[in-house]
């Protein structure tokens, strides 16, 4: 007979469980059984999976390319300029990870990772919000998963253009813009201790861009009245957001700041 190994962990005890069937859909760590001791390896210790993050419904595939993903964004043999092109390469081939909220179905979706909300009001019993993320060249690609009917809910910021019409941009969840130029949101990304530089336009379009430096950082400022009655209206999940907040952000190419208003979910 071959030999099994049990992993215990400090917190964590791995073992045989009995599953419901939705749970056996999943293709993710919560399938995992003791493994042979000749097919375990070290990544094991956080999950089934290679890539997928610690304590996340991920599949094999989304693993392999958040794999891809890090090991050229944490490649210090590179030169800034090539990293860059390198970064833009990997995200028209597999995307830029991207955060959202998610309303999982039985069956795990490959292009999604997901884990459960800190926040208490998505944690409801029917129907129970997720934190989530995938690789997407553009925030339309994220928009698509609609089309295969997954319950995908993109963030979105709300401003004022020359005009003073509300308009709109995409978000990675949890993020916020450092600097407006060109009508472009420029953001500061980190991922497992490296950092990128990335722009977001109007369309959703994305570009890995090389490090800046705003002439003024962003300041949180009351919410004019008009901006909150909008994104209020916007939101169709009644539980995603607590509260909302403003910020004023330098807008490089008009040398003024610029309005932005932002949901709240508890963190």
């Amino acid at each position: 007979m071959k030999k099994l190994i049990r992993i215990i962990l400090p917190t964590l005890l791995l073992f045989p469980i009995q599953t419901t069937l939705a749970e056996e859909k999943l293709d993710t760590h919560l399938k995992f059984k003791p493994t042979n001791a000749h097919e375990f390896k070290p990544h094991m210790l956080s999950h089934i999976y290679e890539g997928c993050p610690d304590n996340s419904e991920c599949s094999k595939e989304m693993g392999q390319k958040r794999k891809k993903w890090l090991s050229v964004l944490s490649n210090k043999n590179m030169r800034p300029s090539n990293r860059r092109a390198a970064l833009n390469y990997v995200k028209k081939s597999i995307g830029v990870p991207l955060g959202f909220w998610y309303l999982p179905k039985p069956i795990l979706h490959k292009e999604v990772i997901f884990w459960q909300s800190p926040c208490s009001q998505h944690n409801t019993k029917i129907n129970p919000l997720r934190i989530a993320e995938g690789l997407f060249s553009n925030f339309g690609d994220l928009e698509d998963l609609k089309n295969k009917d997954e319950k995908v809910f993109p963030s979105k910021t709300y401003t004022y253009n020359n005009k003073k019409k509300i308009i709109s941009y995409y978000l990675p969840r949890g993020d916020t813009p450092l600097m407006v130029k060109n009508k472009k949101l420029y953001f500061v990304r980190e991922a497992e201790g490296s950092y990128y530089n990335m722009t977001i336009d109007r369309k959703g379009n994305l570009d890995i861009v090389k490090p800046f430096k705003p002439k003024e950082y962003p300041s949180e400022i009351t919410c004019p009245k008009d901006l909150l009655t909008h994104m209020k209206s916007q939101i169709k999940q009644s539980n995603l957001y607590l509260s909302y907040f403003c910020k004023a952000v330098w807008d490089k190419s008009n040398k003024k700041f610029q309005t932005f208003i932002f949901g709240w979910s508890c963190n």
